[in-house]
């Protein structure tokens, strides 16, 4: 599971124009959160009682003349959607003491006057997208399908072979997560570079192979694919091109 906690203290923004544009930001972040199956989202109960050092009050958005009506709406109908716990964390130790085994970020408008670590502010979709990527190449899938489902989400322009998911769900559980995260970085390197031979994962093109080239994630296991038509098509994840 991904938690997303909204951060009392970052809402804490100089003027009205500011707390506007983190509103903007903060209703596209939750509302591609709000589809997925991982993710929940977290506000503390005493979020109400919060008041900015420009002197907005959570509570009393509606009187703040600097403020249309539109944009309270909205911050609230985003606040209203979030689950409530009596806990306010205000750094990421504090937020992992609550979800000991999940991957825990903070939703928020700025985090310059807080503590949290760089690696969990989510202040905007690129952090999100970062954040969310991380956490679900970090994710522990249960089966195939699982992984089936992850890959869809980190890449939904690829086709995977089903052999290709099998070697995906095996370095998944292979224990070796610095190994499962080049895999991805392979993966991600596939329509950046996908024929310049050499390189970072020493690329190579198979002649008499219908366009198939490879991609090294160990001294024995390749990523083997193709591209036509623009769709890339990963076939294999393990073991030598030898073998596709």
């Amino acid at each position: 599971m991904i938690n997303c906690f909204l951060h009392n203290e970052s809402l804490n923004v100089d003027t009205p124009v500011l707390f506007m544009d983190g509103i903007n930001r903060l209703n596209i972040i939750v509302f591609k959160a709000n589809s997925s199956v991982y993710h929940a989202l977290w506000k503390s109960n005493n979020i109400y009682n919060f008041q900015t050092s420009s002197g907005l009050s959570i509570n009393n958005l509606y009187n703040e003349k600097e403020l249309t009506s539109q944009y309270v709406g909205v911050f609230y109908k985003i606040i209203e959607t979030l689950k409530t716990r009596d806990e306010n964390p205000r750094n990421e130790s504090e937020l992992d003491k609550l979800f000991p085994n999940d991957c825990n970020g903070f939703l928020g408008f700025d985090f310059s006057k807080t503590n949290v670590s760089q690696s969990q502010q989510i202040a905007t979709e690129d952090e999100y997208d970062e954040f969310t990527r991380v956490a679900l190449i970090m994710h522990k899938v249960s089966d195939i399908n699982e992984q089936q489902k992850i890959l869809r989400i980190l890449y939904p322009k690829y086709h995977f072979e089903n052999q290709a998911v099998k070697d995906i769900f095996y370095w998944n559980t292979h224990n070796d997560h610095d190994l499962y995260e080049k895999l991805h970085e392979i993966l991600t390197d596939i329509p950046e570079n996908p024929f310049v031979t050499g390189g970072l994962f020493k690329t190579e093109v198979l002649t008499g192979q219908n366009g198939i080239a490879s991609k090294r994630l160990t001294s024995l296991d390749r990523v083997t694919y193709r591209i036509q038509n623009d769709q890339i098509t990963v076939l294999r994840c393990k073991e030598h091109y030898k073998n596709i």
